[in-house]
């Protein structure tokens, strides 16, 4: 038995005291202590001779908590301490126990005092160990020392075996069928505490008991459910060993999914059917959620890959447009001003620019339209745009105005803008069709947070405040399953749909940094939201139109394309300029490396194979810093530069490319 004891006093006199009262007079009255502790542990024919007790001393309580941590490391613990209450200065006795007791919960502990410091109730309140506490009151004789050194370090002794011998019955206990209603109240601690509901059963599938998780599923006890059917909580007509996938019938008549599990254990007192109940509500919102993530990841890929299709084909298409547009203006050029020939190529070029208004769509469904986002009123531009749509729509469809006051400004371009305005109106209409219906377009702000922007498939919108505009119809409606796919290019519900609207609105809205929502039933008509984030931007400064630029010196053309570079060299030579031609980044840099070259401008294509315009231009301005360039793209500007004069749209006609060099070329008043 362990008979180490620590001494924690200030006092060196206390020390000696206990060890004459401890030391080798201590094993007085040990030997009939040591008989009691075998009789009580059923102990015969001991071996072991009585022992005297093991003394250390410390003199404050950081001391004390060093020695009990290092005799636990090293396999010798103190079964018992003895503990002054006054050890000035430091830990006073109760902030020592406390401390030894965080290492060591098991350890015995005596209070020596001579002051009345704390009452017993205020030691209990605070220690919340009194079980191993005793209060010994100085002056205190040989007996009661001896009495109480023996009887704790007995206790500790005795609790330690105790334990070990109680788990080792308990484990045995655990395994056998036999003893099984001894454990009752262990099984259903142990029930309670898992995390899914358990019902047991007698062999005629009547419910004996529940445990908690159990209780709340069904919301009744266990002792409520006692004596019922098996059915009445559970939808399985003919229950029998096995999995089962049903419905959990609670008290109040409402159910829930479950998944069952019910397996037999054979008793001697009979066969008990368990069952295992897991809610599955959860479950199958989580697979209904991961099923929507798809669906949306689905969605964002498939527009994502419809949109980079969209793009490199209108960005090639403009190139064309650029070549048919060019050469149409600089043949108007030359002309009669009259006669059948003007007329053709009058035609062609109103072609070519209806066929750019496509392109546009189509960049403007990939998300790379070009833009140039300022602050707007969304009031104005509905506004703007009501007389023209009041004239488009049909007269049986009538039109209703619900507009927010005190708005904050959106960031938007006005002609995109425009553009949804136009098509969100168009495709309502279209689904009245020619029933009597009503179309009404309305403003408002909302704040946007994580949760609401989840439900849709652009994520580049970020939680704040936005100003929205929305498109209500009376038509009829769509079903889920075409509600999926109305973003799609060229889909329509309609014989005579041109399907590009909402894919370019789609398209515009991710360009804007915004987002869109949709509500659509059957029967009950459409509703079209579309976000635009609040502007912190200053108002645009419209500055004059500026006076015509002198029409001298040279200007490179570089674009890898030959029609490209042939159509727009024609239009720089009828603006009066001199033409140099580049089909490369490398082909430009050494023209710019011509002191002959007498530049004034460099129109630069953006995307070219080897090295691209931007590239290209940052070179060039090493060599030239002095000479402007202008960048041009079938694309939008990509954020080039953040001037806006400093980049034209293909395909452009001679009046837009002349206002570019003017505002390029002439110097700011």
């Amino acid at each position: 038995m362990n008979r180490r004891i620590l001494v924690v006093d200030d006092n060196p006199a206390i020390h000696e005291d206990f060890q004459k009262i401890l030391g080798s007079a201590g094993a007085d009255g040990l030997a009939d202590l040591d008989q009691l502790e075998l009789e009580l542990l059923d102990i015969s024919d001991p071996q072991e001779e009585s022992a005297l007790y093991q003394l250390d001393y410390a003199s404050g309580g950081q001391q004390a908590l060093e020695m009990l941590v290092q005799a636990r490391q090293e396999g010798n613990p103190y079964s018992m301490a003895f503990v002054d209450m006054r050890m000035p200065p430091g830990w006073d006795g109760l902030e020592t126990i406390e401390r030894l007791w965080q290492e060591d919960p098991q350890l015995q502990v005596v209070i020596c005092t001579a002051y009345s410091d704390y009452s017993w109730d205020e030691l209990q309140a605070r220690v919340k160990s009194a079980e191993n506490l005793f209060l010994l009151s100085k002056p205190f004789d040989m007996m009661e020392i001896r009495q109480a050194a023996a009887a704790m370090t007995l206790k500790r002794h005795l609790t330690a075996s105790a334990t070990a011998h109680i788990d080792s019955l308990e484990e045995t206990l655990g395994q056998s069928r036999e003893k099984l209603q001894e454990t009752n109240q262990r099984l259903k601690a142990i029930l309670d505490a898992a995390p899914v509901g358990i019902l047991t059963a007698d062999a005629d599938f009547q419910i004996r008991g529940l445990n908690r998780v159990a209780q709340e599923l069904f919301g009744l006890t266990s002792e409520e459910a006692a004596g019922r059917p098996l059915q009445a909580l559970l939808s399985v007509p003919h229950p029998a060993e096995g999995s089962y996938i049903c419905s959990g019938l609670r008290v109040d008549q409402s159910s829930f999914p479950a998944q069952l599990k019910l397996s037999q254990l054979a008793l001697d007192s009979g066969l008990l059917n368990i069952c295992i109940v897991v809610d599955q509500t959860e479950r199958q919102r989580a697979e209904a959620e991961r099923r929507q993530l798809e669906s949306q990841l689905f969605q964002a890929q498939k527009l994502e890959s419809l949109g980079i299709l969209a793009g490199g084909v209108a960005h090639d298409f403009n190139n064309m447009l650029m070549a048919i547009i060019g050469y149409s203006e600089t043949a108007l050029l030359d002309a009669p001003d009259s006669g059948p020939l003007r007329d053709m190529v009058v035609n062609i070029k109103a072609t070519a620019l209806q066929a750019a208004a496509v392109t546009q769509q189509m960049l403007s469904y990939a998300g790379r339209a070009s833009c140039s986002i300022e602050p707007l009123s969304l009031n104005e531009v509905v506004r703007g745009c009501a007389h023209l749509l009041k004239l488009s729509v049909p007269a049986h469809i009538s039109w209703n105005l619900e507009l927010a006051e005190a708005l904050p400004k959106a960031e938007a371009d006005p002609g995109l803008l425009q553009q949804i305005i136009v098509n969100l109106v168009m495709n309502a209409a279209e689904a009245i069709g020619a029933d009597q219906g009503s179309i009404t377009l309305s403003t408002g702000k909302q704040s946007l947070d994580r949760d609401f922007l989840s439900t849709n498939s652009m994520p580049q919108a970020e939680p704040g405040l936005y100003a929205w505009l929305a498109c209500r119809d009376s038509g009829p409606g769509l079903a889920g399953s075409l509600l999926a796919r109305i973003f799609d290019p060229f889909f329509s519900t309609k014989a005579d749909g041109r399907g590009l609207g909402l894919s370019s609105v789609l398209g515009i809205v991710k360009s804007h940094q915004g987002t869109l929502r949709v509500e659509s039933e059957v029967g009950q008509g459409s509703t079209f939201w579309v976000y635009f984030p609040i502007s912190h931007l200053p108002s645009p400064d419209r500055q004059p139109r500026r006076s015509r630029t002198p029409r001298s010196g040279k200007i490179l053309v570089v674009d890898d394309q030959d029609s490209v570079r042939g159509a727009t060299g024609g239009l720089i030579k009828r603006l009066g300029f001199e033409l140099v031609t580049a089909s490369h980044g490398e082909e430009a840099l050494n023209v710019c490396r011509d002191p002959e070259q007498k530049l004034v401008a460099v129109l630069m294509d953006v995307s070219m194979p080897g090295m691209g315009g931007k590239q290209a231009a940052e070179m060039i301005h090493e060599i030239r810093p002095e000479l402007p360039i202008l960048f041009m793209s079938g694309y939008a500007s990509e954020n080039l530069t953040p001037e806006s004069q400093n980049f034209l749209h293909k395909p452009f006609t001679l009046e837009a490319l002349e206002d570019k060099l003017n505002s390029l070329l002439t110097p700011a008043p």
